[in-house]
């Protein structure tokens, strides 16, 4: 029989009721996790910097800031932003797979990384010294590096090209699958671009490719419009509420006065009552009177504009 030791018995209790403890909430991780989406890597989208010409894929339509800065790299003083601006970032290219093919897209998204990595750690001499033989600055050669639009783009052709060929099965650019028994599907490729003559950075392309025009400007122009609209609409909800704030405080506003005026009309007839020691039934007694009188004095006075002229002197006189 085997004794355990008092610290080694509290131990082994504790090891036990912590696998007891978290065992649901184990259970319960694995049940939420979602599943992994299907089409993921099917469409990878190429963006480029108007200023720079750097580039960055994204397997994302939106791109994200943190994963885009992470492929920039520092090629010198300024040229790693802060934070991605969405007015100098718009797209180049967006490549799409068919269906069932997320696999050699997300081989394809890691093939071109790799590439553009070897044009940023690989330098010929074209980028040491000019065509005089001189060392160029630090801050040119940062500019040409960060440029590799042209790069970019005949990387695109090169690893669309390898897609079924043996070199390209060797990392990952299989051919596509099969849509049935005895039918294989042509391996095409459909690449879309912003501006078409953009794809004559590259020497050649592939039978497998596909190219089309990218409607990107009118999504632009959408944007643009809806981002120009929310701030009047924001500008006519705010002026709206002004107005209606307004309107609800001179009501406010108007009705204080009114029940202060009451207020002080009741308080003053309290006053002249307690004053004149009578009660109200009194003083409406004497209200009713007056208001009797003056109506008789009114009838009299009307009752002489009336009055023939002979029998007015006469009553003068």
């Amino acid at each position: 029989m085997i004794v355990r030791p008092t610290s080694g018995l509290t131990s082994h209790v504790n090891y036990v009721c912590n696998k007891v403890r978290f065992a649901s909430t184990r259970t319960q991780r694995a049940i939420k996790t979602k599943p992994a989406d299907p089409d993921h890597g099917r469409h990878i989208y190429v963006y480029h910097q108007f200023q720079t010409n750097q580039v960055v894929y994204s397997l994302t339509k939106s791109l994200k800031n943190n994963a885009a800065l992470r492929q920039i790299p520092f090629n010198g003083k300024k040229t790693v932003p802060r934070a991605l601006r969405k007015d100098l970032w718009s797209p180049l290219a967006l490549i799409s797979f068919p269906r069932a093919s997320a696999q050699i897209g997300l081989s394809t998204f890691q093939k071109l990384r790799e590439y553009r990595r070897l044009h940023e750690l690989s330098w010929d001499e074209s980028l040491r010294t000019d065509k005089d033989g001189k060392i160029i600055s630090r801050k040119e050669r940062g500019r040409k590096l960060c440029d590799q639009k042209a790069n970019s783009v005949a990387d695109i052709a090169a690893v669309l090209g390898k897609i079924g060929t043996p070199e390209g099965e060797e990392i990952g650019l299989k051919n596509f699958e099969p849509k049935g028994e005895g039918s294989a599907e042509e391996p095409q490729v459909e690449v879309k671009w912003s501006d078409l003559l953009d794809a004559q950075f590259a020497e050649s392309w592939s039978q497998n490719v596909i190219h089309d025009k990218l409607e990107w400007e009118s999504h632009l122009k959408e944007m643009s419009k809806l981002e120009m609209a929310r701030p009047l609409e924001a500008r006519r909800a705010r002026q709206a509420r002004s107005r209606q704030f307004k309107v609800e405080n001179d009501r406010k506003i108007k009705a204080e006065k009114h029940e202060l005026h009451l207020a002080t009309k009741a308080e003053k007839h309290a006053k002249y009552l307690a004053d004149r020691e009578i009660t109200e039934e009194q003083y409406q007694e004497e209200l009713q009177e007056l208001l009797k009188a003056k109506a008789e004095r009114q009838q009299a006075r009307l009752a002489g504009h009336f009055i023939p002229g002979a029998e007015k002197k006469a009553i003068r006189a």
